[in-house]
């Protein structure tokens, strides 16, 4: 009876709690971002010069200044979408009228990581809202392993692109939700439009969720009969609203880059021309040119081991490794959300007319998992290895709604109490949560203490 007076109370307070919530993330993943020295993380440095550049210049920097150009990689960061380091600089101005503090500034750049993350975790909340309707327990399961899950507190700790692109990708979800809901309305066009633009902005590894939004456009208005002149219409104000947020940059590369629209040739050409030799693109040592099967990349290189694992949480450059407790917990979770997935097999993917909406919305979360990983494997295989969970960080909504659903399916199916099936549930919730809070005074504060 007190879990549910206490699920009864939250009902009745539920945005107050939801801001309050909110807040609580918000600096529980400050202390991450403050914790961490700079450079500490991924290619920080390579960033901060970015955010820098364009602070101190008041203009977007050409990506083969040598001003920010890496002696090691020979490249810089200003090739790749720069949306997120434009209000980096933007927040660095700001921090910069109270302060000329190197670090304080590096803090100021960070906080648009821990801002996006927790806007993101806000809209994770409305898709919970829209998944698991009249199903609270297995709301907040769903919340709290992707609100908790280390590696998306790491990711809201400093200077990247990721954080921004998780932000996009929840947004197109949840549009992708309201939009199958009401039809396609004008109004949740335009939203999508303004969210494909701005993932357009974010990171190449979301674009799949591009992609993804026009297959479930088109499907969901073909299922729905909606006659050719609609559909057009539709898809005439989505594409005119994406192109109005991020055509500028695209259109900006082809003029600079003698029509290198995504940047990417030149980054090679000059990658090429000014890294270090073990690092130039053509001479970079890749599984692929070392003639190793794709086999053996992900399995005797442990590429899918690194990944499954940095996918909870390697910290650092990837330096820092919590213990094989933690891992195997949450393999356990997933392992018992694969379980109930098999066992809801038919429940999920056998197409029913009345239900379409469902069922379109689940094979489209397939593919927005397939293709990050995907991704992921080619660019590691023929460009540099690189097994990192952040890289794959786009199926963390689709992922884990699966994993909630097959916990739902065998709680449902083998545990009869309802009590019990509650208790369960919320000793799930305070293990994410213990395991995260274990990640960083564990493991990242203590590392960075011995330094």
């Amino acid at each position: 009876m007190m879990i549910d007076e206490v699920v009864e109370k939250c009902k009745k307070h539920k945005q107050l709690i939801l801001m309050i919530f909110l807040l609580g993330l918000f600096g529980y993943y400050l202390i991450w971002t403050i914790s961490q020295p700079y450079n500490s993380c991924p290619d920080e440095g390579m960033k901060w010069d970015i955010c820098k550049y364009v602070s101190e210049h008041n203009s977007i920097p050409d990506g083969r200044d040598e001003s920010i150009r890496n002696p090691i990689w020979g490249i810089s960061y200003a090739f790749q979408p720069i949306l997120t380091y434009m209000i980096c600089a933007m927040f660095m101005k700001i921090a910069s009228i109270f302060t000329t503090n190197q670090f304080a500034l590096v803090v100021s750049a960070r906080l648009v990581s821990t801002i996006s993350m927790t806007l993101s975790i806000y809209f994770v909340i409305k898709i919970a809202d829209k998944l698991f309707k009249d199903k609270e327990k297995y709301k907040y399961l769903f919340v709290s392993i992707i609100a908790f899950q280390p590696i998306t507190a790491f990711l809201a700790s400093y200077i990247n692109n990721d954080s921004t692109a998780i932000l996009a990708t929840t947004m197109i979800i949840y549009l992708w939700i309201l939009g199958l809901e009401s039809n396609w309305k004008t109004k949740y066009c335009v939203l999508l439009g303004l969210a494909i633009g701005f993932c357009a902005l974010t990171y190449y590894n979301a674009y799949g969720y591009i992609f993804c939004s026009v297959i479930i456009c088109l499907i969901s208005t073909v299922l729905n009969k909606v006659k050719v002149k609609d559909i057009t219409q539709k898809a005439i104000i989505v594409s005119l609203v994406a192109f109005a947020v991020a055509g500028w940059w695209f259109v900006r590369n082809a003029i600079i880059y003698d029509g290198d629209i995504l940047g990417t040739r030149t980054q090679n050409e000059y990658g090429d021309k000014y890294a270090m030799e073990n690092y130039k693109p053509s001479t970079r040592k890749t599984p692929q040119n070392r003639g190793e099967s794709l086999w053996h990349m992900l399995y005797d290189d442990k590429w899918i081991k690194i990944v499954i694992r940095s996918f909870v949480g390697i910290f650092g450059y990837h330096s820092i490794i919590m213990s094989n407790k933690i891992y195997y917990s949450y393999f356990l979770i997933w392992l018992i959300g694969g379980i109930g997935c098999i066992l809801k097999f038919k429940e999920l993917f056998f197409y029913k007319s009345e239900e379409k909406n469902k069922y379109l919305l689940n094979y489209i979360f397939v593919i927005a998992l397939i293709i990050p990983i995907v991704l992921s494997i080619i660019y590691s295989y023929t460009s540099d290895f690189q097994p990192q969970g952040r890289y794959i960080m786009g199926i963390i909504v689709p992922f884990t709604y699966f994993v909630v659903t097959g916990i739902e399916t065998v709680l449902e199916k083998f545990i009869k109490s309802q009590r019990m099936k509650k208790i369960i549930v919320l000793v799930l919730i305070l293990l994410v949560i213990i395991i995260s809070f274990e990640a960083i005074f564990t493991y990242v504060i203590p590392t960075y203490k011995k330094l």
